[in-house]
């Protein structure tokens, strides 16, 4: 679980006047697997309850794979979304420290800086869950506040254990942080001034 401040960043191009944005051109939702065949399954299965609830919008599997022969594509598997393959991070670089949690930064800063998204929301999910209804644009706040302010699921079990992991270093409130995770809900400017900074404070925490 990371707790992140996130400041109100640049504006990029391709915004939609409010009145053009719908579901399907607006929201872009992204979850994030290794090449396995324990991944390969829960993908099939999320994106079961994606298609079974009628969600509309962009959806992207960011894969970590080093070997071609292990990538199965959307075809394969029978899957909506869209495949964006990148090298596998789990093994730290210069340390050697293996943690999984780290594909998921390097994965959305490579997606960003080879494919950016065009949708507005980005919506980060992991690929063991499931939709149980749609998610329409009028759930979620304008476009215009979502930038600089992201939405995320608040983790109640955690708050009521507190802070005891040292993340209290990070953030200048503790009494106003909150233990947070997926669903996530970004602007795609926010996200991609988070994304250079995300696998840095993902080693910090670690």
């Amino acid at each position: 679980v990371l707790v992140m401040v996130v400041s109100v960043s640049p504006r990029s191009a391709a915004a939609l006047a409010p009145d053009d944005r719908t579901e399907a051109n607006t929201l872009h939702f992204v979850y994030g697997v290794e090449c396995s065949a324990y991944m390969d399954w829960q993908a099939v299965a999320f994106e079961a309850s994606f298609r079974a609830v009628g969600q509309e919008g962009k959806l992207t599997r960011l894969m970590a794979c080093d070997d071609p022969e292990m990538v199965t594509s959307a075809e394969e598997l029978g899957l909506v979304s869209e495949t964006w393959v990148h090298p596998r991070a789990a093994r730290h670089p210069k340390s050697g420290d293996y943690y999984s949690a780290y594909n998921r930064p390097y994965g959305f800063h490579h997606w960003f800086l080879h494919h950016p998204p065009q949708e507005e929301i980005i919506i980060i999910f992991d690929p063991d869950m499931f939709l149980l209804r749609r998610i329409l644009l009028e759930d979620l706040p304008p476009v215009e506040e979502l930038r600089g302010a992201p939405m995320m699921q608040e983790y109640t079990y955690l708050a009521e254990r507190g802070f005891v992991n040292g993340l209290q270093r990070f953030t200048m409130n503790i009494d106003a942080a909150r233990p947070v995770g997926v669903p996530m809900f970004f602007h795609r400017d926010d996200l991609r001034v988070l994304n250079p900074w995300w696998f840095v404070v993902t080693e910090m925490v670690r």
